[in-house]
């Protein structure tokens, strides 16, 4: 998992100052993407879910730059990758359903999302979770004589 490769006490100040930076620049389009939304889609659900999908994918980017900020492992770059690729492809899908409505966004909405997920299905093949190989299981050569039939 990245989740605990990614520690609060082992990050530096800079990356630390860096990610704050990027998620209140994030916050802020997001906040103003969600005004101009409730203005455009007459139904709050919709967009009450629009918000919460977008803070989890936001904090998932987070979670993946800052690991690969820390750890710069081919492991963190495909996790990073991915989850661009999700993110993108996410951006795309609310671009082409509320302003655009057009084939090739919903093509390169596909194909960035399925590129995402098979980049996601190698990291998790390649994390390189070991399997403990289970002991020999040792057979008594001798028996009582009292419980051997003949």
């Amino acid at each position: 998992m990245v989740v605990p490769k990614f520690k609060l006490s082992e990050v530096t100040i800079l990356i630390g100052v860096y990610l704050l930076v990027v998620l209140s620049i994030n916050l802020y389009f997001l906040n103003i993407i969600y005004g101009i939304l409730s203005e455009v889609v007459s139904n709050r659900t919709e967009v009450m879910l629009y918000g919460i999908k977008s803070i989890f994918l936001i904090v998932l980017m987070l979670v993946s730059l800052g690991v690969y900020l820390n750890t710069q492992t081919k492991q963190s770059t495909l996790f990073l990758t991915a989850v661009l690729f999700i993110g993108l492809s996410v951006t795309l899908n609310y671009l082409k359903l509320y302003y655009l409505n057009d084939w090739s966004l919903e093509l390169l909405h596909r194909v960035l999302y399925a590129l995402g997920l098979y980049i996601m299905f190698k990291y998790i093949m390649n994390t390189g979770i070991k399997v403990k190989k289970p002991k020999p299981l040792l057979l008594k050569e001798s028996y009582r004589t009292d419980t051997v039939l003949s």
